[in-house]
């Protein structure tokens, strides 16, 4: 089996079904009608790989099992990846570009623009000299998160299909919708998928993630006094001004582009509105739960300085928990980890563990009883049009699989 060309085969096809979670629409599930397209192309590869109780749910998640064929007790074991992307640079055609042993130095992508990926940016880039590296064109994201982990976990049921001989025990396997939103795992039919303990491959290039941040997502809504504009000297108060102001005068110290390591941050992506209102979405990420409380207080007292500042405004947020920190949960449950640290030493891949600076379905997961690490899915740069993924790291993180449910 040729696997790095197995998983170049399936990554190709799955990136260019292009499956944008909508963060406007998040009150549905899925948020976007586009990710059934995708469930229903796994669910009939599932099916054709053998597995078993082949369902796609309600919300769109996508379940298998396949069953033991060892004659020992072992546990079963989950893995998990999600199918939605990010929702910007969707817009165009998405065509994947394979750049095969990369000798170091920019990787171009589109020489009109002058659009290449640079090493000097993208530092895991210095490690994967000699790797086949897949990137988009430029135009879009590649989707390589988390279509890579995708690619991985079938080409792992391929490999077992196709090696009767290897014995395993039982596996779970399950596709979420809306992770890209903060809502990977919140429709998890914990009565169907029920393993002992879980992976999700959604990690970056070379991260084994031994914890993540806290996310609580924010709604900011600011109204003002309104007034004919010929009359309004002294009375009227714009809430589009006030909105810049509130986004200007937060500190750039907690912003992301100003963060890193274990450093938090408030993220502000979205912002509509009028003269009636407007109403701003912002992410809240902090590793320590009490930090998380501690940034979002500052921010409302930057919000009460507008308030007494434009006599009138009214500056109103809102918080909701998106995921937590699964590092506890780890400590206490040590096996799912363990055994991903010596699978990673036995197959000789590289690997630094780390608290991951986002959140993945395992930590939702984790708290609810299935302690879930997370295994990388060898990508980099994502979200953006500069997204690329190693397809020997993928090729390892096969393997890496394999060992874990390998009968020992």
């Amino acid at each position: 089996m040729d696997m790095k060309k197995v998983l170049y085969s399936k990554l190709e096809r799955y990136v260019k079904i292009k499956t944008p979670s909508d963060p406007n629409n998040a009150k549905e599930s899925p948020s976007s009608a586009c990710q059934w397209d995708l469930a229903k192309v796994l669910a009939k590869e599932l099916k054709e790989l053998g597995l078993k109780n082949v369902e796609i749910t309600e919300h769109a998640y996508v379940l298998g099992d396949l069953p033991s064929n060892s004659k020992k007790k072992l546990p079963a074991i989950g893995f998990i990846c999600h199918m939605d992307t990010v929702n910007p640079y969707t817009t165009n055609e998405i065509k994947p570009l394979l750049h095969k042993n990369y000798r170091g130095g920019k990787i171009l992508l589109d020489a009109k623009k002058k659009m290449y990926i640079d090493p000097a940016k993208e530092h895991a880039l210095k490690l994967a000299k000699g790797h086949d590296i897949v990137t988009s064109s430029g135009d879009t994201i590649l989707g390589a998160d988390d279509k890579a982990g995708i690619s991985i976990i079938m080409t792992m049921l391929e490999y077992l299909k196709n090696n009767p001989q290897f014995k395993h025990g039982a596996l779970k396997i399950a596709f979420t919708s809306d992770e890209e939103i903060g809502k990977g795992s919140k429709h998890m039919p914990l009565n169907k998928f029920n393993p002992k303990f879980a992976y999700t491959l959604d990690g970056l290039f070379g991260s084994v993630c031994t914890g993540n941040f806290n996310g609580n997502s924010l709604t900011i809504t600011i109204t003002g006094v309104a007034t004919h504009w010929g009359y309004a000297k002294g009375i009227l108060i714009n809430p589009v001004l006030v909105a810049a102001e509130l986004l200007t005068g937060w500190p750039k110290k907690h912003l992301p582009e100003h963060t890193d390591k274990e450093k938090g941050f408030i993220a502000f992506h979205d912002i509509s509105g009028g003269m009636e209102k407007v109403i701003i979405k912002a992410g809240a990420r902090e590793h320590d739960l009490k930090k998380l409380a501690a940034l979002e207080k500052e921010l409302r007292a930057h919000a009460k300085k507008l308030e007494d500042k434009y006599k009138g405004a009214k500056i109103v947020i809102e918080s909701a928990e998106s995921y937590r920190n699964m590092k506890d949960i780890l400590a206490k449950h040590p096996e799912p980890l363990n055994r991903l640290l010596k699978a990673l030493k036995e197959e000789k891949v590289y690997f630094k563990a780390a608290q991951v600076r986002g959140g993945t379905d395992g930590a939702r997961l984790s708290f609810c009883g299935i302690p879930t690490p997370d295994i990388s899915a060898g990508y980099g740069g994502e979200h953006g049009p500069y997204e690329w993924v190693s397809l020997d790291a993928m090729e390892g993180s096969v393997r890496v699989a394999l060992n874990i449910v390998k009968e020992k």
